[in-house]
């Protein structure tokens, strides 16, 4: 997955659209969250703002924020 991701990161960089890779990869992290939720963390670079951070940051911190919902409720 941290490939994976790596790899649509790069692609994002480039200038290239990742939506429909971008939405099967997001279900993969969310339905399988105890093995990424590490990877999930480290691509969400949670304290920086985004001008220092991955270009997939943004829809990464969109999955981080889900799963910390879900943890309130």
């Amino acid at each position: 997955m941290v490939l994976i991701i790596s790899s649509l990161n790069d692609a994002l960089e480039d200038g290239h659209s990742i939506g429909d890779l971008w939405n099967r990869v997001s279900y993969q992290l969310i339905n399988d969250i105890k093995i990424h939720y590490n990877t999930i963390q480290y691509w969400a670079v949670e304290d920086e703002d985004l001008e220092d951070c991955f270009a997939i940051t943004p829809s990464i911190r969109v999955i981080a924020k889900a799963i910390s919902e879900n943890k309130m409720q």
